[in-house]
């Protein structure tokens, strides 16, 4: 019995310490060449990645070398007009990053940024450079939150833009790890009162 009650506090230890780990130092980054081929609504990790317009306004597909500051598998609009990108996660997150390109196939020729917002609050303006001998304007997103935030809306700011992200990383909130860890202390002293 005594054998037990140590592997329980072993168990209830690293998980307090894994949860105290990932408050530090848990970038979580998004492998979306697990899920290529597929098209939103699309879940990977504590991410779920949708748009008003699914289902199948984005799909998950190589990079084709058109983005020469993405990675190889990219989130790309169907169609020929931005459509809405909206990624929501499980727990809510201290940061979130990633690069992004924009497709203008209308030739409207307009404003090449990209909008962000966190928890439906004010919009944040990203805007963009066309590297080297690329096609396509580019930049990268990097948004923070000391109150922490679980939903991120992506738009452009010229409707006719395609919108491409990659490399898709977030920081969880450390109150929400710092909760799971003494959740399962808690339940350890419950289990061992008990007995």
């Amino acid at each position: 019995m005594a054998q037990r009650s140590y592997a329980l506090a072993a168990i209830a230890a690293c998980a307090v310490s894994l949860g105290a780990s990932q408050a530090f130092a848990g970038v979580i980054s998004y492998d979306f060449s697990s899920v290529a081929g597929s098209s939103t609504p699309a879940s990977i990790g504590i991410a779920t990645l949708s748009s008003p317009s699914d289902p199948g306004a984005y799909t998950f597909g190589p990079n084709g070398g058109l983005f020469s500051t993405l990675g190889s598998t990219v989130l790309a609009a169907n169609g020929t007009t931005a459509t809405e990108l909206d990624i929501s996660f499980a727990v809510p997150q201290n940061a979130v990053s990633f690069g992004f390109g924009l497709i203008d196939l209308l030739e409207s020729n307009g404003n090449d940024n990209l909008d962000v917002t966190l928890n439906h609050g004010t919009p944040v303006q990203f805007g963009t450079t066309v590297p080297g001998t690329d096609l396509f304007p580019q930049g990268t997103v990097s948004v923070s939150s000391t109150t922490g935030f679980d939903s991120v809306e992506i738009t452009s700011a010229n409707p006719a833009n395609t919108i491409v992200i990659a490399d898709l990383t977030s920081v969880p909130e450390p109150a929400s790890l710092a909760l799971l860890g003494a959740g399962l202390a808690g339940l350890f002293v419950a289990r061992r009162r008990r007995k």
